[in-house]
């Protein structure tokens, strides 16, 4: 009996249920393929843009430098009035500066409202405009402040005072205030009356024990008349 010839549709019709499990597991390896493949890709770190990398890699390569500032420029030392450690003299104002006692004693003045004399060693500042008042003297004494009492040097300012006058006030008339003495220096303050032709008369006296020698200095300070660079003159006499 010869063999009847199998056709298309009786072979898959007869191995329909092979033929579905074979499509069914090379489906089921495809999906666990693809599901590998995915989370590697997941896995992968994010790249950013060329460009981006680039900016960054620029940015730290470059250091940021902070802005310069410009700085203060640094105060010029101010230097004490006097005798400096390196041996120069600083004028306690502008002025000129005239030494005594081989430096020891320095009177600075102002050259445009006094100018300075000296005769028989004694120095006297007088103004520029003319007249013998205001004035000031300096001139030096036989005697060391050591030897004198305090009630010696009340009646030696009193006396250079009415030394000035042609006819001088009585000591009992001439008023001393603010009188103050050191171991170098002793001033005092005089107060004296309009006598005579003479007006009312304020004066300052100073003693003052330098480079081994005593100076006294007295200015003049008439009532009314314009006293102030006699006055400055007096009260930054230096000494040493």
């Amino acid at each position: 009996m010869a063999k009847q010839k199998m056709t298309v549709r009786r072979f898959l019709k007869r191995n329909a249920l092979y033929l579905f499990a074979v499509v069914a597991i090379l489906l089921l390896i495809g999906v666990v393929v693809f599901g590998v493949l995915l989370v590697r890709e997941l896995r992968k770190p994010v790249q950013q843009p060329e460009t981006v990398q680039q900016t960054q890699q620029v940015e730290q390569e470059t250091p940021q430098t902070p802005e310069e500032t410009e700085l203060p420029a640094p105060e010029p030392e101010i230097q004490s009035p006097g005798w400096q450690a390196d041996g120069s003299f600083v004028a306690p104002f502008d002025g000129t500066t005239t030494f005594l006692v081989g430096q020891s004693l320095a009177l600075t003045y102002d050259p445009e409202a006094l100018k300075l004399t000296e005769n028989g060693g004694v120095y006297t500042l007088l103004s520029t405009g003319g007249g013998s008042t205001p004035r000031m003297d300096m001139q030096q004494m036989l005697s060391s402040l050591d030897r004198l009492s305090d009630e010696e040097l009340d009646r030696l300012a009193a006396g250079v005072l009415q030394a000035y006058y042609y006819v001088a006030p009585k000591t009992e008339d001439i008023v001393l205030s603010a009188v103050e003495r050191t171991e170098n220096t002793y001033y005092a303050h005089l107060d004296a009356p309009a006598y005579e032709n003479a007006p009312a008369m304020e004066a300052d006296f100073r003693l003052i024990q330098a480079g081994g020698q005593l100076w006294y200095a007295m200015v003049l300070l008439p009532e009314g008349a314009d006293t102030a660079a006699f006055q400055q003159a007096f009260d930054n006499l230096m000494f040493r």
